[in-house]
This record gives C-alpha cells, sequence and structure tokens, in this order.
C-alpha cells in the first residue's frame, strides 16, 4: 500500500483525507495512518489497514511542482563551451 498525505478514498464511513505520513509495523504487514474527512477536523483519528488491502485513492496529478533543470538545451546533452 503506497498511501501518501493529501490521498482521498471512500470507504462505508464516507470519504476521507490522509492527514498524517503513512507507518507500518509488524514487518511491513500493517499500515498506520491518520486520516479526516476533508474540512472536518473534529472526525480526525487513526486508522490502521493489512498492507495487503487494496484501497482505491484519489491522488492530485502533480502535488508538488519542481524547478526547471539548468541543463543545457542542447540535443547531445552537453554543455556548450565558452568562448575563450
Amino acid at each position: 500500500m503506497l498511501l501518501q498525505v493529501g490521498d482521498r478514498f471512500r470507504d462505508e464511513e464516507g470519504v476521507w483525507e490522509v492527514t498524517g505520513h503513512p507507518f507500518t509495523t509488524r514487518e511491513g504487514k500493517v499500515v498506520h495512518a491518520m486520516i479526516q474527512q476533508p474540512g472536518e477536523a473534529a472526525s480526525a483519528r487513526e486508522k490502521t489497514w493489512g498492507a495487503h488491502e487494496k484501497l482505491t485513492i484519489q491522488r492530485k496529478a502533480n502535488p508538488t511542482t519542481r524547478p526547471p533543470s539548468r541543463k543545457s538545451k542542447d540535443p547531445k546533452g552537453k554543455r556548450a563551451r565558452r568562448p575563450g
């Protein structure tokens, strides 16, 4: 199970969002995560799953944006030399 903070999933009680970093115990066989219903801080609780259980999650397409690389645009991948 590869949960991340911000993932959302649905169960019999409604829609939930992962709010704390998930961690495993028992040699990776049990997954724990802090969850809450979106926008309802009073519903926060810890949830536990077997690592083999499948969840259908909704994840933001690109939660973090990376700065553009500073590499050369040369198609061969080499940097241009300075004149000199």
